[in-house]
């Protein structure tokens, strides 16, 4: 019994923040989005979006915001959501979603993908972290706006 408390103890103290800080990629499932990414590829070879445009990433909800460009009028605006994504596929993707168009700024709305998937909120905000690092060390004047979470319905059933 002691042995299992110790092991308990010393992966909560030891391994779980490895964990976090490594961000736990080995396990993630990035070939499921290579068909979504390819085709942002192919649509820019075609029709280019400017330079120094306003890049809206995430989930869903960028993803099927269609009227991004009325919504924001006279702004360059691209959009390269993918639905189901989570933060670190938005990180792993950066040098193809984000990087070409060498943004202004980033809107981000991500996360809650990863809550419902079973991440921590430690291990969320990790992420967010890493993606905001990612950016910035290819991006340094990116400015990076994150859009929040909203509340879910079954999170407020359960309270």
């Amino acid at each position: 019994m002691k042995a299992i408390l110790y092991f308990a103890i010393v992966r909560s103290v030891f391994l779980s923040p490895l964990a976090v800080a490594l961000g736990d990629e080995t396990n993630h499932n990035f070939a499921k989005w290579e068909k979504e990414i390819s085709a942002f590829e192919r649509k820019d070879a075609t029709n280019p979006p400017p330079k120094n445009s306003i890049v809206f990433t995430g989930a869903s909800t960028i993803g099927n915001w269609k009227t991004l460009a009325q919504d924001f009028p006279g702004q360059p605006v691209v959009n390269r959501g993918f639905g189901g994504s989570e933060i670190v596929d938005v990180t792993h993707f950066a040098a193809r979603v984000i990087y070409p168009y060498e943004p202004k700024m980033v809107f981000f709305r991500s996360g809650g993908n990863d809550l419902w998937a079973g991440n921590s909120v430690e291990k969320v905000f990790a992420d967010f972290k890493k993606f905001a690092e990612t950016i910035h060390a290819k991006l340094p004047q990116t400015e990076i706006v994150y859009i929040s979470l909203k509340p879910q319905h079954r999170a407020l059933d359960a309270a």
